[in-house]
């Protein structure tokens, strides 16, 4: 029953889950203070509490209770001298033909034992390794479980009130085991009908029978409280008990949870199992009130931005260690955190693999690689950013004729205050366009000289960082990977044949060109558009992946010495300091996600990348953002241009005087500029929404 609920969950979405169960037991409210005081008016009417124990009373740090087998497989595998072995599906088969077999001999439940029989039947296993199976798996289970806080609190406010408390599964552990389980997170020593010792369960009802019987009481003053419909419901009212069926309220269920992705692949997804798992845990203890923005940004933090930095850079640092690197270097500003991962998982477990923070950008490296005016490089110079004025071009790149207002007029232009671009960083006539390049074009060796100092000091920067040709590689965000195209010329100009490798969250078509320089480029999440459903998502709002991996400070336009070391010049800021300060709640919990997940993860383990974990959360939330998420991140702002300056854009803002400057259709310009145009329309009436995409 409990795997039904699971996969009508993933298929129909948890609402669907919600309605159905609605007509098989009595749910509580969503708002948490509802679903509590429902649960403590079902306790006040009871003599005696009945809790259901895993799912319920306990929890699982992994997405499904089967998870537990593949949180185990490599161990498993490693006792059992068969490393093809999927020790998950055969720890699963094994147990319903345990239950097959229990059923012919009358009985309602299986027991770990007869369990690890049918391993030793199907695997040819001594007795040794079998019993070293179940001791691992027990191990795991205590590693993995913890205190439902919801339920643990329930029971101590009924044991406070002098209610007799009982527990009750459905469960092939041992007795002492799941007493062990309950007591070492926090529940006492209290009375438990597990079926694995009374061969009966909850499941046919039968073990409620038992329940009445060893109490003496009214089953009309027992109430039960568990998680599922049918056999914590349906069974126990059946048998004359109140029955109380908890689940999560929308405030503490995960975005994960919250939708079902037609793309996701969850199969022996261990990494997404844990993620979900860990998402589920923290929601618990951090419910989310649309009306608080720090919970919604830590929430941000703990659910998206940590599982991406943690997935990323765990695929980064497996893909390098097989390929032989020795040093990886994050670039700046979106190799920020995950080299703040690479960082944890040294405190974890110390690896012969270093990680550094490389000063970057694309005015540093593109500068530098000039060395002809070719179409290329003119093509690079006059990339036109929203809002540029003629100086602007210049003074992008600190050449001296930028204040030459004779220069500007000779080539057409009124000064170097005359607007080139509109807000959509287009040139306002192809005529500015063609007489911004004569005049680059005009200023061919200060512009040489200039990139050849340029070059020069970023490989003696370079060198001292020990960045140089061998066995090195970077990790960086995306999409056009010309950051990477930039260094394999600048490096591959010092050493023949030196190819370099790049590990990059996502590229475009665009980035094929870094590896026609020669580069070696791999890519995680997205590989050249493809598959074309992740780069479809990812499109939803790049800018929005950006501004959770962005350092928190300024894009750096230069580099200069300090004393025996290198400093960044940074360009303007590009977030206010309220947003600062919510990001900075978001970094935290990430890092918080990060620490957590390599507590939960086995060690000594190659994990498939998490794809359908964040296949999930990422479409829930570009696709399907509620209002006040919108509101939140929309707030963002972000700086599209090469060089630190320019003007700001808004991921998603609403105009400020909705009533006013929709009359001047300043609502409809907002949302033809904004970056995320799901997370706008979602802030609007049916009618704003309308008039706006017409």
């Amino acid at each position: 029953a409990k795997d039904f609920v699971l996969r009508l969950r993933q298929v129909v979405g948890r609402r669907l889950q919600g309605a159905v169960a609605g007509l098989l037991s009595v749910r509580h409210p969503g708002p948490a203070a509802s679903a509590d005081a429902g649960l403590a008016d079902a306790m006040a009417r009871a003599d005696v509490v009945s809790f259901d124990v895993f799912d319920t009373a306990l929890l699982r740090k992994v997405r499904r209770p089967t998870d537990v087998f593949l949180h185990m497989e490599a161990d498993a595998r490693a006792l059992l001298g068969r490393p093809e072995v999927r020790f998950a599906s055969l720890r699963v088969n094994a147990e319903a033909e345990a239950r097959r077999r229990a059923a012919e001999q009358d009985r309602e439940d299986t027991v770990l034992p007869e369990i690890y029989d049918v391993v030793r039947e199907w695997t040819g296993a001594d007795g040794e390794a079998i019993r070293r199976l179940m001791d691992l798996e027990i191990a795991r289970e205590k590693a993995l479980c913890y205190a439902n806080p919801v339920i643990q609190e329930a029971y101590r406010r009924a044991k406070a009130a002098g209610r007799r408390v009982v527990f009750a599964s459905d469960m092939y552990l041992p007795q002492a085991t799941v007493k062990d389980l309950l007591q070492s997170n926090g529940y006492g020593d209290e009375d438990l009908l597990l079926s694995s010792e009374l061969r009966v369960t909850k499941h046919h009802g039968t073990l409620f029978d038992e329940m009445v019987r060893r109490l003496a009481c009214d089953p009309k003053r027992i109430v039960h409280v568990g998680d599922n419909a049918n056999s914590d419901g349906r069974r126990a009212r059946e048998k004359g008990l109140a029955a109380f069926h908890w689940v999560r309220g929308d405030e503490r269920t995960p975005l994960v949870e919250q939708h079902a992705s037609h793309a996701a692949a969850w199969d022996r997804d261990l990494l997404s199992s844990l993620y979900a798992g860990l998402a589920a845990e923290h929601r618990l203890t951090h419910p989310v009130d649309p009306e608080d923005r720090r919970a919604l940004w830590q929430m941000i933090g703990y659910e998206v931005m940590g599982p991406l930095f943690h997935a990323f850079t765990a695929w980064a640092m497996a893909r390098a260690r097989q390929a032989g690197i020795r040093r990886l270097f994050f670039l700046a500003r979106d190799g920020y955190f995950p080299l703040r991962v690479m960082e944890a998982a040294h405190r974890k477990r110390p690896q012969a693999m270093e990680g550094h923070y490389l000063y970057a950008s694309r005015r540093l490296f593109n500068v530098a690689r000039i060395q002809r005016l070719d179409d290329a490089t003119l093509a690079f110079l006059v990339t036109p950013n929203p809002c540029m004025r003629a100086g602007d071009f210049l003074e992008r790149l600190d050449l001296p004729e930028a204040t030459d207002e004779g220069l500007y007029r000779a080539f057409g232009f009124e000064s170097p205050a005359q607007a080139l671009t509109n807000r959509d960083g287009v040139f306002v006539t192809e005529t500015m366009h063609q007489n911004m390049r004569r005049l680059m074009v005009s200023l061919e060796r200060p512009i040489l000289d200039l990139a050849a100092a340029e070059r020069r000091k970023l490989l003696e920067y370079f060198e001292s960082v020990g960045f140089r040709p061998g066995p090195i590689g970077v990790v960086d965000l995306g999409w056009q990977a010309s950051s990477l195209a930039s260094l394999q010329e600048l490096l591959g100009a010092t050493q023949a044949g030196f190819r370099l490798p790049g590990f990059f969250f996502g590229t475009w078509r665009q980035a094929q060109t870094a590896v026609e320089a020669g580069a070696l480029l791999e890519s995680f999440f997205v590989h050249l558009d493809r598959p074309r459903y992740r780069s479809g998502l990812v499109a939803e709002c790049v800018e929005l992946l950006e501004g959770f991996f962005c350092a928190p400070h300024p894009t750096i336009v230069g580099i200069r010495r300090q004393g025996d070391g290198w400093q960044p010049v940074h360009g303007d800021a590009e977030v206010d300091e309220d947003h600062q300060a919510m990001l900075k709640t978001a970094r935290e919990a990430a890092l918080e996600f990060v620490a957590a997940a390599f507590a939960a993860l086995p060690e000594g383990e190659a994990y498939e990348p998490a794809f359908g974990y964040l296949e999930t959360v990422l479409e829930r939330l570009l696709r399907y953002p509620r209002p006040e998420e919108a509101r939140q991140l929309g707030g963002l702002t972000q700086r599209n241009t090469f060089g630190g300056r320019g003007p700001l854009r808004h991921i998603a803002a609403l105009p400020r005087d909705r009533e006013i400057l929709r009359r001047q259709n300043a609502m409809k310009n907002a949302y033809d500029h904004c970056f995320w145009k799901k997370g706008f329309l979602v802030q609007l009436s049916p009618g704003e929404q309308a008039s706006v995409q017409t």
